[in-house]
């Protein structure tokens, strides 16, 4: 099955061997292409062709990602909800105060950057996704939110179904 994938003309793509090179104005990823995978890229439109029907649709999303990523970049913003909690500053540790005896000190991966919009509110952003997911899922794991109050870090403006306490 072919696919065809529309690359802006900002874009530049490079292949060698089995990688691709994506180079765009935000910056560069590499990305390792699959042994049953052929790529041609004419006239601004990226055709992909694999036997493997599995890998072809993840392997295509992953490359429309990349291109997303290099031309527009990707944000996420997550907020602390709770008394006392708040982001304490962004260099190139993340220093967080949550509640706990001590405060949290979290290394900040090369290709994020962190903004402290509000001292209960940051934003991370980036142009690798995946990447940028998985810190933010780092970040939200030293506090998941309560399912009874609700405290704690998650996405902005998510809303999180709490439960009720039990009655007499």
């Amino acid at each position: 099955m072919i696919h065809k994938i529309k690359v802006p003309t900002n874009i530049q793509l490079f292949f060698n061997n089995n990688n691709l090179k994506i180079v765009g104005k935000l910056g560069e990823i590499n990305m390792l292409i699959p042994k049953d995978f052929s790529l041609k890229y004419n006239n601004n439109i990226l055709e992909s062709y694999s036997q493997n029907l599995k890998l072809n649709g993840t392997f295509n999303s992953l490359l429309k990602k990349n291109i997303k990523g290099v031309s527009q970049g990707f944000i996420i913003k997550l907020q602390l909800v709770g008394i006392g909690f708040k982001f304490l500053e962004a260099t190139s540790f993340l220093k967080l105060k949550l509640g706990y005896s001590h405060k949290i000190y979290c290394k900040i991966p090369q290709n994020i950057t962190v903004k402290l919009i509000k001292p209960t509110l940051i934003s991370l952003s980036g142009i690798n996704f995946f990447e940028l997911n998985q810190f933010a899922g780092q970040l939200k794991s030293f506090k998941l939110p309560d399912i009874y109050g609700g405290k704690g870090i998650r996405t902005y403006l998510s809303q999180i179904k709490l439960k009720e306490t039990k009655r007499k």
